[in-house]
């Protein structure tokens, strides 16, 4: 481990001379004498030997023979020198879950050689990985046991999960590889997935179903529909205003689409369908009347024609009826724009006057449909 000195005697009664050796590859062990110098032979009396190892960085124990052999022809001496490598390090968990919104978790490194010179631990990144959504905080440590805290710098709004390889290194230890791991967030939904609005319009709700803490917005395709609100963070209930169909031919479809970070731009969206208007019935009144003043030689009749605001219309003359009482070359529609005319055109409600002129024959005017 540390390395460290132990003491050998060797006690000489012959007169002979012995050597002291050890094996080649064991250059982290010396043998001295008290001045510090390498001991290789010597004689008669009692001699000590120092032993010397130096810090054993390794990952594995370490031998080493010292052999003592005399001149006198007898078998050597042989003593076995072990060394033990260090005690290696133990971390609390090798792997690390957040969720998509992130937070700070923490790994614990105990090391049995604390305090040792040479025995402080580092923690690097793969070199590989560009990760700046991860600190690791310290980055090296010397005690006993240390804290390691793993924080991430943001939320994840991918949908895929994100991953960061750490390596805890230290002199004697094989290195040790750590994973955090960062789960993508969960898509954003919309419900219902349609609206069926009324023609006339109207407000509905729909829900937005969301990962807090990533901001959303919506979007109407179409302008004859708007949200309340157009954006927000999280799951909400939204009001969508639709306005009335004018179109009586038509019906109509718009999307409102979801756009929120980590998701394709038209991912979620959902669809309002809106019918056609249904077309009122026009009606004229009164339905049945008299001249209410002369015009010449006939008599002026004034209708209140009753239809939605901004629909177009045309009126004209029904010759079966008019033929029949002999009055179609008698009777007129008032233009303001042309004067008399058997055809008339308009838009809106309002007021229709029709005229009968050079018709001496009848008291009563004409009575019949427009």
């Amino acid at each position: 481990m540390v390395g460290g000195t132990n003491q050998l005697t060797i006690t000489n009664n012959s007169n002979e001379t012995w050597t002291l050796s050890k094996e080649v590859y064991a250059s982290w062990l010396t043998l001295l004498n008290d001045k510090g110098e390498e001991v290789t032979t010597g004689g008669t009396g009692v001699f000590v030997v120092k032993a010397t190892a130096t810090a054993n960085y390794t990952v594995a124990d370490r031998t080493a023979t010292i052999t003592l052999a005399r001149g006198d022809g007898n078998d050597p001496l042989y003593v076995k020198v072990t060394q033990a490598a260090p005690e290696p390090m133990s971390i609390s968990s090798a792997n690390f879950q957040f969720s998509y919104s992130g937070g700070t978790q923490t790994l614990t490194v105990t090391n049995p050689e604390s305090g040792k010179d040479g025995f402080a631990w580092s923690l690097a990144q793969d070199a590989a990985e560009t990760v700046g959504w991860l600190t690791a905080t310290p980055a090296t440590g010397t005690g006993g046991k240390d804290k390691v805290a793993f924080t991430t710098a943001s939320i994840n709004t991918s949908a895929s999960a994100r991953t960061a390889t750490f390596a805890l290194t230290r002199q004697g230890q094989n290195s040790i590889s750590i994973t955090v791991m960062q789960a993508g967030a969960p898509t954003s939904s919309l419900s219902p997935a349609a609206i069926v609005a009324e023609p006339g319009g109207g407000s509905y709700t729909f829900n937005v179903v969301s990962p807090a803490g990533i901001p959303w917005s919506l979007n109407c395709e179409e302008s004859w529909l708007t949200v309340t609100p157009a954006s927000g963070s999280g799951s909400a209930t939204v009001t969508v205003n639709a306005q009335g169909n004018p179109s009586y031919t038509d019906p109509r479809d718009s999307r409102i689409t979801l756009s929120r970070e980590g998701l394709a731009s038209d991912a979620v969206w959902l669809l309002v369908v809106q019918d056609k208007s249904i077309q009122p019935t026009p009606t004229c009144t009164p339905k049945i009347q008299y001249g209410s003043s002369k015009y010449t030689t006939g008599y002026i009749f004034t209708y209140g024609l009753n239809v939605p605001v901004g629909t177009k219309w045309t009126l004209k003359m029904d010759e079966r009826y008019a033929a029949s009482m002999g009055l179609y070359n008698y009777m007129w529609f008032v233009d303001p724009a042309q004067g008399r005319v058997q055809t008339l055109t308009g838009t809106g409600p309002g007021n229709i006057i029709v005229i009968t002129t050079n018709y001496p024959a009848s008291n009563v005017g004409y009575m019949g449909p427009l």
